[in-house]
């Protein structure tokens, strides 16, 4: 049991005062004088021989920051040392050994040349920015906050070279205080520096997932707009959604509530909205209609209807169109909840509100043309208005082919329902028709695109059918251009869909023009050369 004499409590205060000397002592080089913090008192005896055992210690209400200036201990150009023989803090020099950590952090000590100590805290390097972060996140969240700060710096400015300890400690912190401001702020910040593309061929699948785990219990748990957006930034440095797939639901969950349109801030929304495109965009089906019963359409449905109303058609506006688009994809559900809750009126109003905005009819029709793949709701689209405006769209030349092109797919898939389902008097089911072979007649095969298929199937059902020869030419001329502008995605699709036999067969139909089934033929001399070329010869 240690004894109460002065000397034990000397030796006690000491020992206390070295290894806190941040938060204890200052020292002046131009006096070479060690002096109190104006916050720490000391009896009088232990003050004497704080002054008896070092150096003159004075003027106890003095600015605890350490004022550098001339005098004999200033840096030398030498290597460091540890030693404290070499010290460049003159009373550390009667020191018997180094010692184990010394916090200089916010202090000008920091940068001297010579330090006796193992580990430094302090803000001269990447090393001592992350020896404070270490020293101090479970009880002094304040410096912690200021050395996080610095690390951000570091990452953003210079370079991290202690990457993966830099991560594990940020990390630590943020779980540490969940609800700290500050922390969650500057934590977050620098999570989306150290994660970035520069970064990311040194970390494990494990340690992303731990980023990744601690960023939406960020989101969880602390609502506050800077960690919002800082942490939707960093979700953007994945990939997604492969490496967000094992939270999946968790992470859709808290992007729709950031999305909730009460929110006024619109760049959290830009990213949130574009997070939730990207989110659903090459998952299964199983996925996409887990994520429309959360609410997803409905969300994108509301936030098109606040710009709507504000007359503002910008990235969100556009974003949350192209998700629709992704979401209704093969997923029938999900598509007729996109006509439950008024899609079609926020459809004409958005064609009406912004006439020249390409981008935003392209995406728009590609979820019509989702819409139009499902015979149950086909009939729903089968009124004067809709026909009328699908078939004025296919003399658009906006955004290339595109909005005529996926305008005469919702026509093609109407049209495939036969005569006996046009259950309306204008537009004619005959003028249609001849609209749509214009307007397939003037696109250019060669065109590249802007449209990613994951399956033919909704296109190879409208090849082995009589009813619609006009259908069969548009997935004819669709499957001719993809071979042939993209061979190496599109061709190896087609065969495996089984896509080559109803081409054959379709060439012996005699309901189908000459120039589809010589169309019909170039694709599949260009699936069977592409198969040919990459035939595996190897023994």
């Amino acid at each position: 049991m240690a004894s109460d004499t002065p000397e034990s409590l000397m030796a006690l205060c000491t020992d206390f005062c070295l290894r806190n000397l941040d938060g204890t002592l200052g020292y002046l080089l131009d006096k070479e004088t060690l002096r109190l913090h104006p916050d720490i008192f000391l009896p009088s005896e232990i003050c004497d021989r704080l002054v008896n055992e070092y150096v003159e210690l004075v003027n106890a209400a003095c600015n605890f920051e350490a004022a550098l200036g001339p005098g004999p201990l200033t840096p030398a150009p030498s290597s460091p040392s540890i030693e404290p023989s070499k010290s460049s803090i003159m009373p550390f020099r009667a020191l018997k050994r180094p010692l184990q950590f010394l916090g200089l952090f916010e202090t000008s000590l920091c940068r001297l040349t010579h330090i006796p100590a193992y580990k430094v805290s302090g803000d001269k390097n990447e090393e001592q920015v992350l020896n404070a972060i270490e020293a101090y996140t479970e009880h002094r969240p304040e410096i912690t906050s200021r050395a996080i700060n610095l690390l951000f710096d570091i990452a953003r400015i210079e370079r991290c070279n202690q990457l993966l300890r830099a991560l594990k400690l940020v990390i630590t912190a943020l779980k540490c205080h969940k609800y700290d401001k500050n922390i969650q702020v500057t934590g977050s910040a620098a999570l989306f520096y150290l994660t970035n593309s520069e970064y990311r061929s040194e970390q494990s699948v494990k340690l992303r997932r731990q980023v990744i785990q601690v960023v939406l219990n960020g989101m969880e748990s602390y609502q506050e707009v800077t960690v919002q957006r800082n942490c939707c930034l960093t979700l953007c440095n994945f990939s997604i959604p492969e490496e967000l797939e094992f939270q999946y639901r968790r992470v859709n969950e808290l992007l729709l509530s950031i999305l909730n349109p009460t929110r006024q801030d619109e760049s959290i929304q830009r990213i949130a909205v574009h997070l939730c495109n990207a989110l659903v965009c090459q998952v299964d089906n199983d996925h996409k209609e887990a994520v429309g019963k959360m609410g997803f359409v409905v969300t994108m449905l509301k936030l098109i209807q606040k710009k709507l109303l504000d007359k503002i058609c910008d990235q969100v506006m556009e974003f949350s169109w192209s998700a629709l688009w992704n979401i209704t994809d093969e997923t029938p559900d999900n598509c007729e909840m996109f006509l439950n809750f008024n899609g079609m009126k926020l459809f004409l109003d958005c064609l009406k509100e912004f006439p020249e905005k390409q981008e935003l009819h392209r995406n728009m029709l590609g979820l019509l043309g989702n819409v139009a793949e499902v015979k149950e709701l086909r009939p729903q689209l089968m009124t004067s208005q809709f026909i009328s405006v699908f078939s004025n769209l296919l003399e658009s030349k906006a955004d290339g082919i595109e909005v005529s092109y996926n305008a005469c797919g919702v026509l093609s898939h109407i049209m495939f329902d036969g005569p006996e389902a046009w259950g309306i008097c204008e537009p004619q089911r005959e003028e249609v028709e001849e609209r749509m072979w214009a307007a397939i007649q003037s696109w250019d095969i060669n065109s590249r695109r802007n449209i990613n298929y994951r399956s033919f199937e909704p296109i190879l059902r409208l090849l082995p059918q009589g009813i619609s020869p006009v259908s069969q030419h548009w997935a004819t001329w669709a499957l001719y251009n993809l071979v042939s502008v993209y061979p190496d995605k599109y061709c190896p699709l087609l065969i495996k869909e089984g896509g080559m036999p109803l081409l054959r067969d379709m060439i012996k139909m005699a309901t189908a023009r000459q120039e589809t089934k010589e169309m019909a033929r170039k694709v599949i001399e260009h699936c069977s050369n592409f198969k040919e070329e990459n035939m595996d010869t190897s023994r």
